[in-house]
């Protein structure tokens, strides 16, 4: 480790850091999981295993709907299939072998689909990769593997899928089919259940996606505390502090000749969670802080507020004392201090003086509660240069600034970024997300109404003498229409009911990673219910409509 590591960084950084003890430089052997999957202890790339969890629990909802969507429509077609099964029945055919034939037959429509999602696979894949951010292609796994999983799940659904139907069409009596070429009337009361469940999924995912658009616009609007618009960002491409000196200078001389800039400045770490952990000792207690090193005029760059004292000031020469060492607090940490926190007094647990109180502003995303903060004044080195630049002047302020930048530096790149998309970054993850439940939410109920689609046609072929019987006695397109929704509505009402207090425990318990929240409300709960009641109806409104105005004297005469 000190051959061929200590050594070496002490050699690269030991002249800017030169106040760093080296020889205490320690190896720490951590499990890769945990470094990966552990945000407390960040390595420099984090993926939530929360995440993959919940988008593995999507794609199981999506595929059990799908199976259960299957379901609905192979019963529903049994109809229009009876007069072949009793057929195949009376020239000797056992249930086994007609049990069999619909099985098969959901294999091989489950292999084909799987062959076609396959080839689809590659395509999707860059839309993928394009919402999530991510970098996937075949390459990184072996066929193998995938041609294994492949055949497993092609078993699973095709057994998930196909056991029940061909169970129910298997049962069907040849003598009642075949019988004066009478329909075979199928009221499987399962599928019942099965349309309950399917619609309380959808339901729960959509209130889902609304209770997560609504968190996202409630980050994207809250006040942080600060004004982040018209920041521009530039980064120090060197830990060297001579030219950090240099450049700092030289740049806020020309932003002083620039009127398109407001206020030049300069920060180490920033305001998306980049900050130093320093410890300190409060009544015999260990405490943590947040420490931010700033220049001359962050303050008033990003008009925070002063609760009591001031910012730090060039005209004030303590401000720059390694003795008194001047620190700005928030209001959070000045608090935390108790009564022997006072301005322009220096401080012992925090070893410093307080020259200012600023008001509570979010340095980090608002997953996190506002936590105790001090400012020190930045005076060798500064991870950014930063700008303030009049609204309508950014783009040629850029171009300005691009050319004085090449002049003072020579060779160094101009990168630069901007402080309001710094700070959304830190929320990309969160509408990774909403995107992700959203396009889910849409495909599911998708599935979902096809297979309400299946079972309502099922309701109209068994009920069609009934049709035909109430529309010669008089009945209405409307009373016809009313009475073959009925049962459906009364299982959609049944579903939104189980979905309300599921959908709110897995929101609740998703909310509770923001420190700043929305609140649900049951308006929430009142708006997706109609929403689905409306999606619902539409999508079983069609048979009925169609029964409807059905001519009764043909519905008589199949019977």
């Amino acid at each position: 480790v000190v051959d061929y590591y200590t050594e070496p960084y002490k050699a690269e950084y030991g002249k800017y850091l030169k106040d760093y003890d080296f020889a205490n430089f320690r190896w720490y052997l951590r499990p890769f999981t945990d470094c990966h999957y552990n945000i407390s202890q960040p390595w420099g790339h984090y993926t939530d295993a929360k995440s993959i969890y919940q988008l593995s629990c999507l794609v199981i909802i999506i595929l059990l709907i799908a199976s259960l969507n299957y379901i609905l429509l192979a019963i529903s077609n049994a109809a229009a299939r009876s007069q072949e099964i009793g057929v195949r029945k009376v020239l000797g055919a056992k249930r086994k072998s007609v049990l069999l034939q619909f099985w098969t037959e959901t294999q091989l429509l489950v292999i084909i689909s799987i062959v076609f999602g396959l080839l689809l696979l590659q395509p999707l894949l860059l839309l993928f990769n394009d919402v999530m951010q991510t970098h996937i292609n075949f390459a990184d796994f072996s066929w193998k593997e995938i041609l294994v999983s492949l055949v497993v799940l092609a078993l699973v659904l095709g057994l998930l899928a196909g056991y029940y139907p061909a169970l129910i069409l298997s049962k069907m009596k040849p003598v009642s089919i075949i019988k004066s070429f009478q329909t075979f009337k199928i009221n499987p009361h399962f599928s019942k259940v099965m349309v309950i469940v399917q619609y309380t999924v959808c339901v729960v995912l959509m209130f889902a996606a609304f209770v997560i658009n609504l968190q996202m616009h409630y980050i994207s609007n809250k006040d942080l505390g600060f004004d982040k618009d018209q920041v521009l960002m530039v980064r120090n491409p060197t830990w060297d502090p001579n030219f950090t000196t240099h450049v700092r200078d030289r740049l806020n001389v020309y932003a002083k000749s620039q009127p398109s800039v407001l206020y030049f400045s300069g920060m180490n770490g920033g305001l998306d969670g980049s900050y130093n952990n320093n410890g300190f000792t409060l009544n015999g207690e260990k405490k943590w802080l947040k420490q931010l090193s700033v220049d001359y005029n962050y303050f008033e760059m990003l008009d925070l507020k002063f609760v009591r004292g001031r910012p730090f000031s060039k005209a004030i020469a303590s401000d720059t004392s390694s003795t008194i060492r001047a620190t700005v607090v928030n209001e959070t940490l000045f608090n935390m201090l108790g009564k022997d926190a006072k301005t322009g007094v220096y401080n012992e647990a925090i070893r410093s003086t307080i020259i200012g109180v600023v008001k509570d502003y979010h340095f980090e995303t608002l997953s996190k509660k506002i936590e105790p903060e001090q400012h020190v004044l930045a005076q060798s080195y500064e991870e950014f240069f930063m700008f303030k630049v009049r609204a309508g002047e950014m783009q040629n302020t850029i171009a300005k600034l691009q050319k004085e930048w090449k002049q003072i530096t020579s060779y160094y790149p101009f990168e630069y970024t901007f402080l309001d998309q710094s700070i959304a970054k830190m929320y990309e993850a969160d509408k990774r997300w909403q995107d992700i439940i959203q396009a889910a939410c849409f495909f599911a109920i998708f599935i979902a109404c096809l297979g309400l689609f299946g079972l309502s046609s099922i309701n109209a072929v068994n009920r069609t003498k009934e049709i035909g019987i109430r529309k010669v006695l008089g009945a209405n397109i409307k009373d016809v229409v009313t009475t073959l929704s009925s049962g459906f509505m009364l299982m959609f009402i049944i579903a939104i009911v189980i979905a309300a207090p599921l959908g709110y425990w897995i929101m609740n318990n998703w909310l509770k990673d923001f420190a700043y929240r929305i609140n649900l409300r049951w308006w929430m709960f009142i708006s997706i219910g109609f929403i689905a009641l409306v999606i619902a109806f539409a999508a079983v409104g069609y048979q009925a409509i169609k029964a409807a105005i059905a001519n009764p004297v043909k519905s008589l005469r199949t019977e």
